[in-house]
């Protein structure tokens, strides 16, 4: 028996997908809008085996876990001139590995990451439907995304310094 690995595809203009983005059957969209593209592409998505998923190191201090699958869109490194909207899939099976009907993720906590080459990158979650188990962010280009449990600390407070560049003193500076 040989298994073949769901993949989904569609040429998109650059009019964008419209009302029919690139989607599979369990939920994995890709809505890509006007002119976000400069010529008819073939955007796909493929679903990546567990197996060939290069996944963050599990201590007992991570601070990310993957859950579920992982979805190659591509062409892997099309970079979009717009934002494209993606969508990522989880089942309740993915929230409880050992499977005692106690979640081990928790959905509140879920985000999209990108692998870089190197590492898992959050993008983030611009949604999280939970009744229908799906998670939305935007993206600017195409590779391997996965959902992720990110238990870091949230920023309490953020500062930024910004000045002229060269500083000269006496001179105003301001945040625009």
């Amino acid at each position: 028996i040989y298994y073949r690995i769901p993949k989904e595809s569609k040429i998109v203009g650059t009019e964008g997908t419209g009302d029919s983005p690139v989607a599979s059957p369990d939920g994995t969209k890709i809505e890509i809008p006007p002119d976000a593209l400069l010529e008819p592409t073939k955007i796909f998505i493929k679903v990546v085996p567990t197996e060939e998923l290069t996944k963050p190191i599990y201590t007992p201090h991570s601070l990310i876990r993957l859950i579920g699958v992982a979805r190659d869109f591509g062409p892997s490194g099309l970079v979009f001139n717009r934002p494209v909207t993606i969508t990522l899939p989880y089942t309740d099976a993915d929230l409880d590995v050992d499977k005692d009907g106690q979640p081990d993720f928790q959905e509140d906590k879920l985000y999209i990451f990108f692998w870089d080459g190197g590492e898992w990158i959050k993008v983030g979650a611009k949604s999280r439907d939970q009744e229908n188990n799906l998670v939305t962010a935007e993206v600017n280009h195409f590779t391997i995304f996965a959902l992720a449990e990110d238990l870091s600390p949230e920023i309490e407070q953020l500062k930024v310094f910004l000045t002229h560049n060269p500083f000269k003193v006496g001179e105003p500076t301001a945040f625009i």
